[in-house]
Formats: structure tokens, sequence, C-alpha cells
């Protein structure tokens, strides 16, 4: 190998996002000499004073803001449908599908319309009189189906598992004028596999003690899981010193003069969200969105490494600014790049390789879905092959890395570049979970 190395940058290209920009956060937003150097509550209470002050909303302000913060995009309509409506909301709790209601159908009950529900039940800090300004805050309420939100209640986050029951939904939803607008869950789980429905579910445990004491468990889509966590971080992160938990009501979290430990079980699950489901454009253009209405922002889909900083695996770390990547970024979008110093000589010095951040790349799609592909690029001169783990449920074209969904399941896609002189080998992949 050679002692003096080129600089190296090896990417994956998602040519399904094409080429949308996104605001940043502005440079004075967050600083080096604000956050350098912490980790662990040191640098949670760091954010906290970035992002706690903001502007607090009236709880029927939430109406209005939803038209800019959750309107969803219009060419998710159903080609049949005829009915006129353009303004859809998304709709992260809801079964079948993400964006089930039309902001005009609003009708503010708990059947046919949607609701403005809190992610972190209010009746866990004492809603309105435990903190009004949490009461509010966009970044922990989003637009939500009335019987969804029925079914949610205050349970605790969960995912399906052996010996568990369905309990929401169970049965065909209509609404006053007798239409369907929520059909029952149909289809089985199979143990140990997740629900490849793009759906939420409502579960009754086997050991409630498992769970905090929640009897029910809540699982959302997985499209949604990693905002949700993302979510739940922030709302520990926003109101450190300034909520209570409630005891009856401590399923994953507990306080100790008002400061929040998340319970195991919790933290390892919501870890678990937020590692597997990265960022995405709808979670990018709703950070934007809300700091226009109340000013501040969520840090952790600004930039997603602080989790591991504050509760994941970089708690033994400090956080350097400088070095984090923004979810804004072509970096962080494009799966990663680095670009190390070349070797100076005087030694061996390792070839360059590729890296990522730490989040996997997971899609799910349909089985009759036009679905592209990912592909990777080098300036190394090494060739490029792509193969499936399951050419059963989806095939890849070994040199074009074109995909053809064969059948449900799940596959992993990768693309590896072979050692060359100058370069090790190196690979990268993503995971397609792939539903009727």
């Amino acid at each position: 190998m050679h002692q003096n190395q080129l600089k190296i940058c090896l990417f994956l290209l998602l040519t399904m996002l094409g080429g949308k920009m996104f605001a940043q956060p502005k440079s004075t937003y967050y600083t080096a000499s604000t956050l350098d150097g912490k980790n662990g509550q040191t640098l949670e209470l760091a954010l906290k004073n970035i992002v706690y002050t903001h502007t607090s909303l009236d709880f029927d302000d939430l109406w209005t803001a939803f038209k800019s913060t959750d309107v969803a995009p219009k060419d998710s309509i159903p080609s049949s449908y005829t009915g006129g409506k353009t303004d859809l909301v998304y709709d992260m709790y809801a079964w079948i599908s993400q964006f089930p209601k039309f902001y005009s159908d609003n009708d503010h009950t708990q059947t046919s319309g949607f609701n403005r529900e809190h992610l972190v039940p209010n009746s866990w800090w004492g809603g309105k009189t435990g903190n009004a300004v949490a009461y509010t805050d966009l970044f922990n309420l989003y637009p939500g189906d009335g019987a969804a939100n029925n079914a949610k209640g205050n349970y605790a986050l969960g995912e399906y598992g052996i010996g568990m029951t369905l309990t929401w939904p169970t049965e065909t939803k209509k609404n006053t004028s007798n239409k369907t607008y929520m059909t029952a869950d149909t289809h089985r789980h199979a143990v140990g596999t997740p629900c490849y429905q793009n759906a939420s579910h409502v579960w009754k445990v086997t050991n409630s003690s498992t769970y905090g004491g929640s009897t029910n468990l809540f699982e959302p889509a997985d499209v949604y899981k990693g905002d949700i966590a993302r979510a739940y971080f922030y709302m520990v992160c926003a109101y450190e010193g300034e909520i209570t938990w409630e005891s009856q009501y401590n399923y994953m979290f507990t306080s100790s003069n008002k400061y929040t430990t998340i319970k195991p079980w919790a933290l390892e699950l919501l870890l678990k969200w937020h590692r597997q489901d990265p960022i995405s454009d709808k979670e990018r253009d709703r950070n934007n969105a809300v700091e226009k209405v109340q000013g501040n922002r969520n840090p952790f889909v600004d930039y997603p490494e602080l989790v591991e900083y504050i509760w994941g695996n970089k708690t033994s770390e400090t956080f350097t600014l400088s070095k984090a990547v923004s979810s804004y970024s072509d970096e962080y979008k494009n799966g990663g790049t680095v670009d190390p110093d070349p070797g100076t000589g005087g030694g061996e010095t390792p070839d360059p390789e590729a890296s990522v951040p730490e989040f996997a790349y997971t899609f799910n799609v349909k089985l009759n879905s036009n679905f592209t592909g990912m592909q990777m690029t080098t300036d190394s001169d090494g060739a490029i092959t792509y193969a499936s783990s399951n050419p059963a449920v989806a095939e890849v074209d070994a040199q074009t890395g074109v995909v053809t969904l064969k059948a449900a399941g799940t596959v992993t896609i990768t693309a590896t570049t072979a050692e060359t002189d100058s370069y090790d080998a190196s690979s990268e992949s993503y995971t397609l979970v792939i539903s009727e």
C-alpha cells in the first residue's frame, strides 16, 4: 500500500430524495462556547438553556399552527379521490395511512375529526397546571385522528412482543355520515417480527411491571418511531427542572428534585428508535416550521449525535460542535463522508476507509412501488459491486444498484468497493422493509 494516501470521499446517494434544499439553524443558535467540552446532564442543561425560552402558544392557536407545521404532500392524495379537498395533514397516530385527514374535515371530536394530541401524555406532568408552556409546545403536539388519540391514551411507548394482544384498532370505525375512516386491523404479527404495515397499534401487555406499570403500550408506525423518540428526548431536555413527572404515571420517567431519569427499559427503546429511524424530510421541514411559530428548535433533529453524548454510547466523550454532523448537511443525508489528511510518510499509514454516521438507513416500501435504490460513488478506482441478502425478496443489479422488489419481507442491500493499491475495500448498506 502507498505510504502517502489520496483523500477519499465515499458516500451513499439517496436517489429517491431529489434535490430539495433545507434551511439550517442560524450559526448563532448553537455555539461552541456553549456546547463544546460537555456531555451527559451538563450538555443537556446547556441545550435546555437554548431551547426552553420560546413563544408560548394558546391551545387554540394550534389549529392554525398545524397548517404550516404538519401540512402533508398533495401528491399523496389517491388518484381515485374526487372530493376536491387538498389540505391534508400528517397523522403520526392513525392506522392505515400517513395522511388520513383533510384539515377542513376537522370537527374537533373524538370520532371523525382530528385532535391536538400530546406525544408525551400531558397527564404525566400534571398538564396545564404542571407546566402551561409544556402543555402547548408544538414539539410535543401533533394533529391526530380522534379515535387514535382516545386509544393511545396515556400509555407508555412500546413494541409488540410475545403474548401481547391487540386492543386497538379491532373494528371498523365510521364517521357521522356512516363512511369508513378507519379500517380494522386484520393482519397477523409473527412472534419477534415487526409490523410492516404503515400503522400504529395499542397492545395489552402480559407483564405491566416490565413497562413501568403501563398495562398497555402504544406502538407507532415504524416510519415515525425516530420522530417520536426525538420528541421525547426534547421534552426531557427542554423542561429539565421545570416539570415533575407524576408518580402515578411514571411509566417511562421518574423525577428527583424535578430532574429526569429515563427508566432503563424506556431509554433502551428510545435509543433504538432514534438510531433505526433517521431524520426524514418531514422532520426537517417541521423543525423549521415550528421555529417560525414559537422561536425554538429541537436540537436532536439538528444534530442527532447529541442524543448519544447525553444518554447513549458517547457519554464518556465530550461534544465538539465543529465535528458534529448536521442532519441538514449533504454529509448526513448522503450517508456520511470522511476526508482524512493524507499520510505524511515515515511509516506505514493505514489506507483510508469510508465511514458513516451511526444511523441505519431503513426504508419501508410497498411491493408495487417504484423504489429506485441507493447508489454508492467513490473517487477510488475500485469497482463497486451491489448484492442483496435475499434475492427472493429484492434483486439488485450487481453493477448499477438498480433494485427490483420481488416479495414482502426484509432485505439488506450492500454496495462494496474493491481494494486497490491506494484504498482499503469498503462497503455500505441499507435495509428495505417491503410490505404488500
